[in-house]
């Protein structure tokens, strides 16, 4: 089985060095893993807490998204790196038991695990 990252648009259609800062998407980084009682998605999304996260699975399509919530108190005289909103959709199999799916968040990684239903090996005979 593969998982297909869902992504509307192309690199080359959005113009992000147009954008300010405060309007750029982040996008965290993936990491699919495949175990026994299914698939486990982490993801790297730093200075969130539990609350700010929705996991959402419509169809065949799994929606993560995360929404800071908290206020800015610190004026920075400098901000390379901010936290912001972000959302990834990932194309799962219809093996997925939706029902089932468990998340946690620790050291900055949220762990979406998705169990698969066991389907045995069907025979076919031939006529």
């Amino acid at each position: 089985m593969r998982f297909i990252a869902y992504k509307p648009f192309s690199h080359n259609q959005v113009p992000t060095r147009n954008f300010p800062t405060s309007q750029r998407t982040f996008v965290p980084r993936a990491n699919v893993l495949k175990k026994e009682e299914g698939y486990e998605i982490e993801l790297a999304v730093p200075g969130f807490s539990k609350s700010d996260f929705e996991i959402r699975l419509e169809a065949e399509v799994l929606h993560i998204s995360g929404k800071r919530t908290g206020e800015e108190k610190d004026q920075y005289a400098r901000r390379e790196f901010g936290i912001s909103s972000f959302e990834r959709r990932f194309i799962v199999p219809d093996t997925i038991v939706g029902a089932e799916i468990q998340a946690r968040y620790e050291n900055g990684v949220l762990r979406v695990l998705l169990p698969e239903k066991k389907v045995a090996p069907r025979r076919v005979e031939v006529a």
